[in-house]
């Protein structure tokens, strides 16, 4: 295992392996025509190198930036269509957001009351989106952040990995064959470094607010904002884009040190199991959503599955479906989780301690 191990080689080597590992992972998820491809190729890779010991760091304000360029994504897709089906699907964004964050507070409640998990580590690790939000809060309210790191990054994972698994069934494969991407368009350079510059700006101005999700948030209202008065074109070309999906993989995957691994190994077959669980209640609800609306399977999944905005915009991108719906759906939980959230968790651990008091 001593030979496995990447603690103490240096930093650069151990750059170049998690790139050496990237790329061909990476090469291979875009052959079969994976969505989010290099996403997810990123994020094994890093995981590969965090849990054989390895240190690399995505800096802090690259990582910002690409969060920057993801909430301009989505915010290309937030425009009339999407204020309107917001409008018009207001009653049923707010009853599917409190259904999946009434699911996961349930899952959450067993884990706590099982005593598998702390009860107030267990509501917040279930607690479905704004991952890095509801980590960096957690260990305010007395939860464990490396149990909250693990929960929350794995459904990351899993999440996107089973989104994309299933945005690659509902596509066309003899369509796909003959689409190819071109990375390198012509671009607009007036225009991209006015994009550039507002993603700058909106990330410096992030970092003074202090507050989690603001490097997403700020990019993505304000470009909203700004292309609504006609102030600013977003362009993003592909080959810019890639950049910030490689470094959001990363940045997830090193996430899962070994550390936290081992730490949470009793516990992990639960935790998969509570993730495992919720995934499959979102899909199954995604199903009566689509059955029931007639908005189709793919986009009814992807507006309900519990993971993080930003991955599922990735994915909702590159595929063939209705991304205004389904960003609204994700911004909505988005908000109503870190409204909410804390007095969610802090209620039922207390509920499940009080219950444990009487039965003692």
């Amino acid at each position: 295992m001593h030979l496995l191990s990447l603690r103490g080689k240096p930093i650069i080597v151990q750059w170049l392996l998690m790139i050496g590992f990237s790329v061909p992972i990476i090469s291979i998820l875009e052959y079969f025509h994976l969505p989010a491809g290099f996403l997810l190729g990123s994020m094994i890779a890093a995981i590969i190198i965090a849990t054989h010991e390895g240190s690399p760091k995505v800096p802090q304000t690259p990582f910002y930036w690409a969060q920057g360029l993801i909430g301009c994504l989505i915010a290309l897709s937030i425009n009339e269509a999407f204020l309107r089906s917001m409008l018009l699907n207001l009653p049923l964004f707010i009853f599917s957001v409190l259904f999946v964050l009434f699911a996961s507070t349930c899952l959450g409640y067993l884990l706590g009351k099982l005593n598998i998990l702390n009860p107030t580590t267990a509501i917040w690790g279930s607690s479905p989106g704004a991952a890095s939000a509801l980590i960096l809060l957690s260990a305010n309210y007395g939860a464990d952040p490396r149990i909250v790191a693990l929960m929350q990054y794995l459904r990351v994972a899993l999440v996107a990995g089973t989104a994309s698994l299933v945005t690659h069934s509902f596509m066309d494969i003899s369509a796909e064959a003959v689409v190819s991407v071109d990375w390198f368009p012509p671009v607009d350079w007036k225009n991209l470094s006015a994009t550039l510059l507002f993603v700058f700006v909106s990330v410096t101005i992030g970092k003074f607010v202090r507050a989690p999700s603001a490097p997403l948030m700020l990019p993505l209202f304000g470009g909203i904002a700004l292309q609504e008065l006609g102030w600013l074109t977003i362009v993003l070309p592909p080959w810019l884009l890639v950049i910030a999906y490689v470094l959001v993989g990363w940045r997830i995957g090193l996430s899962f040190t070994r550390a936290i691994l081992n730490y949470a190994l009793k516990v992990f077959p639960s935790i998969l199991l509570a993730i495992v669980s919720l995934i499959i209640i979102c899909g199954l609800y995604g199903a009566f959503l689509s059955y029931m609306t007639g908005i189709d399977m793919l986009t009814a999944y992807l507006a309900t599955s519990p993971g993080g905005a930003d991955t599922i915009a990735i994915i909702a991108a590159s595929s063939n479906v209705d991304i205004a719906f389904i960003m609204a759906m994700q911004t909505s939980r988005f908000f109503i989780v870190l409204l909410i959230g804390p007095w969610l968790a802090k209620v039922t651990s207390q509920l499940i301690n009080n219950r444990a008091e009487k039965t003692t």
